[in-house]
């Protein structure tokens, strides 16, 4: 029996040193070294590299209309000229194509279609006459008649329609429709296309205008039959005598696009551009712009190699302040390269979208698209809300550098994600991700709103900073759930989410635990209530506190009847067999619940309470009784009674150490107060001396916090009930 427990044992310890092995993997420096060098190099690259040379006009300096020059006094070196704004230069260009004069060409008409139309309406006219000549009995003087009036419709009818095509040819009859001559005038040549003239749109005429001209006019002078007889003649003869060219119409339209100069000005060499101290103008900005500009292309740029080492070193500079407050502050983030590579990659996804929207060379702000909300939130929630406000100071920074010191998309940036941050502290669950967007939304709309009054900004862009920062704030908390799934789904990194799929004491676990040792896990139940309220006081994640709480002795499941919680109507087996082999199956629980939590696919943040809810801590009673049962006390030797370890690395794990010890010795110390308060203050002190507390950041008033909140809780549930009488007593 004794073998098979230290077989189990040593089974169990290999286990646990196979997943201590596999975890300082995770710690090497080589990765860490890796991690850094990538992520500074793509975040230089990010600050050189640029698709469009106009980028390089604004990328020296975050030129803005209303701010002081607080750099000094430039100076032309030699002369430039002053080239507009490309936005309102593109503009003029558009507006000048725009009121390019469409190109038709004029084309003469052949004569003599008419004199065969009234050949055939002669024709026509005498079958008329001779007919009405049979009817009337073939008298001569009826026949003449006849035809006389058969001559005058024709002449009549020839003159109208002669003279309304004349008319409309005089005028200009096109061949297209006016609904689509944009302009109030066009452009009109000649067959050689030397000669050009400009016809007004009103004068002009098209197919529905001819017709409507020609239907009023016949019907004015003629009967309806003889109108309608005109009409359809006025309409087999109308032919456009002026020609739509789409090939000279496009030409014109470049030509006019060509002719809008680019430059407004010449800045001579030694003039003053700007002088220290001095206000922006939009006047200035385009100088400044045109200044970089005229020197990069004559080979005096700044853009040389040590600027691009300057930009490298501006990356790493800003990088380091995360890798600093990682360092010092959250050590844990720190050694672990999955974490400190993911912190990494949410500042490379950031600045990538900080130097996409610079790449994008248009008129909306889509500096206000970047998603810094989002990753900030979800930094909050993957790690803490103060990572998460270092993480967005840092993402600011590199925002604002890579596109040149924007200091008012950045000053916005920084509010919204901080406010993203912060308004998903202590995340409980998914919905509470849409309650970030008013958030933002607010964040965005602060400081847009004040550096618009302070520089009198135009309405139109404020409208259009308002569309984008609704789309960011309403996009961000999804860009955060999509995020925080992938990241849950293929690391191993568990959010508050993920801890509440196992805040659920019918987990098959705990039932397991229930039934195979139902005294650990009344005593689990009473530890995590605690735990939980110890947490909530210092400020701790008591959501972690409690799950891990319930988890923390799931390894007493392979041998329950050897803890004293569990001997309900049984001798206590360790009376039965040496201290050290007693030693040896207590300290086997921690290795077990470790093979346990693998085998139920525990996240690592739950099955750290496994391993470090004991430390490295002395197990005194056993100790204490091999030291009694030897003979040379120099043969037992102390780390046979402490635990593997690692001490507690979290506030989390170290209030359950105390609060785990707490309840035990309440049941001791039944409901004496001072008792209790004496105890506690042995345990803790001795677990400060035995340095349990040295790897994790408990102060000594969360300690003074934690020993409060056990007191008063476990008093209060030791508290005496009155034995109420029965009638007939």
């Amino acid at each position: 029996m004794e073998d098979n427990l230290f077989k189990s044992y040593k089974m169990s310890e290999q286990a646990n040193e196979n997943a201590s092995e596999n975890k300082s993997s995770r710690e090497k420096l080589r990765y860490k070294i890796l991690i850094i060098l990538i992520t500074t190099f793509i975040c230089g690259v990010f600050f050189t590299f640029h698709w469009d040379k106009e980028v390089y006009k604004t990328r020296l300096y975050n030129l803005v209309p209303g701010y002081n020059w607080t750099d000094r006094s430039v100076y032309a070196k030699f002369a430039f000229s002053v080239y507009k704004d490309k936005d309102d230069y593109e503009y003029q260009v558009n507006a000048a194509k725009t009121r390019a004069l469409q190109v038709f060409i004029a084309r003469e008409i052949p004569r003599g279609r008419l004199a065969a139309a009234m050949d055939s309406l002669k024709k026509v006219l005498s079958q008329e006459a001779v007919n009405s000549a049979n009817k009337a009995a073939g008298k001569r003087s009826t026949s003449e008649s006849f035809e006389l009036i058969a001559a005058n419709r024709l002449n009549k009818i020839s003159g109208m329609v002669t003279k309304i095509l004349e008319k409309v040819e005089k005028k200009g009859f096109v061949n297209v429709s006016l609904e689509n001559i944009k302009n109030p005038e066009i452009s009109v040549r000649t067959g050689d296309t030397h000669f050009e003239k400009i016809i007004t749109k009103a004068d002009l005429v098209d197919t529905n205008k001819f017709i409507e001209r020609a239907s009023n006019y016949f019907r004015e002078g003629l009967n309806n039959l003889d109108a309608e007889i005109a009409l359809n003649i006025a309409k087999q003869l109308m032919m456009p005598n002026i020609i739509y060219s789409a090939e000279l119409s496009e030409r014109s339209r470049e030509v006019a696009g060509m002719s809008v100069p680019k430059t407004i000005g010449i800045v001579r060499q030694g003039d003053l551009i700007i002088g220290k101290g001095q206000r922006l103008t939009s006047e200035t900005v385009e100088k400044l712009k045109s200044y970089e500009y005229a020197q990069m292309n004559a080979g005096d740029s700044q853009y040389t190699w040590l600027t691009v080492l300057g930009s490298f070193g501006h990356a790493f500079l800003i990088y380091s302040l995360l890798i600093s407050y990682l360092f010092f502050m959250r050590k844990r983030i720190y050694r672990d390269n999955v974490q400190f590579g993911l912190a990494s990659l949410i500042l490379l996804g950031s600045s990538f979208f900080s130097w996409l929207s610079l790449q994008l060379q248009i008129s909306l702000p889509v500096e206000y698209l970047v998603m810094i909300p989002a990753m900030s939130a979800l930094s909050a929630i993957i790690f803490d809300s103060r990572t998460a406000f270092y993480m967005t100071v840092t993402m600011t920074f590199m925002f604002a550098g890579i596109r040149g010191n924007d200091f008012d998309a950045g000053t916005a940036m920084l509010l919204a994600g901080t406010l993203a941050a912060y308004s998903v502290k202590d995340f409980q669950g998914r919905t509470q991700i849409f309650r970030s967007t008013i958030v933002i939304f607010i964040g965005f709309l602060v400081p847009i709103m004040f550096f618009g009054i302070e520089r009198s900004g135009e309405a139109q862009q404020f409208l259009l900073k308002l569309v984008a920062i609704v789309i960011n704030s309403a996009v961000s908390p999804l860009i955060t759930f999509a995020l925080l799934f992938l990241i849950e789904r293929f690391t191993n990194i568990t959010t508050n989410m993920r801890l509440q799929e196992f805040d659920n004491q019918h987990h098959p676990l705990l039932v397991k635990l229930n039934e195979i040792a139902p005294g650990t896990y009344q005593h689990t139940l009473s530890v995590s209530i605690l735990a939980e309220k110890c947490a909530s006081a210092i400020g701790a994640n008591d959501l972690l506190a409690k799950v891990g709480t319930y988890f923390h002795d799931i390894g007493k499941i392979a041998k329950p009847e050897y803890f004293v919680e569990n001997q309900q109507d049984m001798d206590n087996k360790h009376d039965l067999i040496p201290a050290k082999k007693s030693a040896a199956i207590i300290r086997a629980h921690v290795a077990e619940g470790v093979k346990i939590a693998k085998e139920y696919k525990l996240p690592d943040r739950i099955a750290d309470f496994v391993t470090q809810h004991h430390g490295t801590s002395l197990i005194k009673h056993f100790y204490a009784k091999a030291l009694e049962e030897a003979d040379d006390k120099t043969l037992v030797r102390e780390g046979d009674f402490r635990y593997a370890g690692p001490k507690p690395q979290t506030k989390e794990c170290a209030v359950l150490m105390i609060c785990d010890s707490a309840e035990a010795m309440s049941r001791v110390a039944a409901g004496d107060k001072a008792k209790l308060e004496m105890m506690l203050d042995a345990m803790i002190k001795d677990r400060i001396l035995d340095g349990q507390f040295d790897e994790c950041n408990l102060t000594f008033k969360d300690i003074t916090l934690i020993k409060q909140v056990c007191v008063r809780n476990l008093l209060a549930g030791a508290h005496k009930r009155i034995e109420y009488k029965r009638v007939g007593d």
